[in-house]
């Protein structure tokens, strides 16, 4: 499998200056990590959200949740609009700058819906992080606000059954910061008005599934409750 572009001793550098937790919900030790099948794992979560994604030319894109950035740097300089947003944005904002890229406004989370117009964007993605937050259902009719008429949301989570909770304590993570599972999350995106359109297991079907992305449209029979 193609290997995820981005500068290892940047993003160690970057994980230097953070606390453990920011880095966990980063990502970060998963990238970072010396097991061959956990890095085998976090290549292939990246690259299956991208190509649910699918993003076009011209496309504006919101990655919640952005991190350091590591979606961007798979992606090539936007001729759209990309935004990251995060509750901090100073890691991605180093990280990019390591790689050169000035194409990606960063915005806090606290604040990133009063900065970008309603349904004006194509593309949002949510990799890894619906799990830490707090009012789901509210973020999503957020989602829902924001997207364009043909719009789509790429989500990612864990499924936290009984074998991702056992490669988690294999691989020494602790998974505390986690909230919700993957099926709890499906569940709060479509009272908000979303559909599910693509659905991947990964690595293997259920019940050996460890994460599962979905792709969302927007419903055109209900409305955000």
């Amino acid at each position: 499998m193609k290997k995820l572009n981005y500068n290892r001793i940047a993003l160690e550098e970057i994980s230097t200056g953070l606390a453990k937790e920011d880095r966990d919900e980063m990502a970060i030790p998963s990238y970072l990590h010396s097991n061959p099948a956990i890095t085998w794992l976090v290549t292939q979560r990246m690259h299956c959200a991208l190509s649910t994604l699918n993003l076009k030319a011209k496309e504006n894109l919101l990655d919640f949740g952005c991190g350091t950035g590591m979606l961007f740097l798979q992606l090539p300089p936007s001729p759209g609009k990309y935004y990251g947003v995060d509750l901090t944005v100073k890691p991605a904002a180093k990280f990019l700058k390591k790689h050169q890229r000035n194409d990606v406004r960063l915005l806090k989370a606290e604040n990133w819906h009063n900065e970008i117009e309603d349904h004006s964007i194509n593309k949002i993605t949510a990799i890894e992080v619906l799990e830490h937050v707090d009012d789901v259902a509210e973020l999503a009719r957020l989602f829902h606000r924001k997207l364009a008429p043909g719009g789509r949301l790429i989500i990612a989570g864990p499924t936290e059954n009984r074998f991702y909770r056992l490669c988690r304590k294999i691989a020494g993570f602790s998974g505390d910061y986690h909230h919700r599972n993957i099926y709890e999350i499906e569940q709060q995106v479509e009272n908000a008005g979303f559909v599910e359109e693509k659905r991947t297991n990964l690595p293997l079907p259920d019940p050996l599934a460890l994460f599962v992305v979905l792709s969302y449209a927007i419903s055109k029979n209900t409305r955000p409750r």
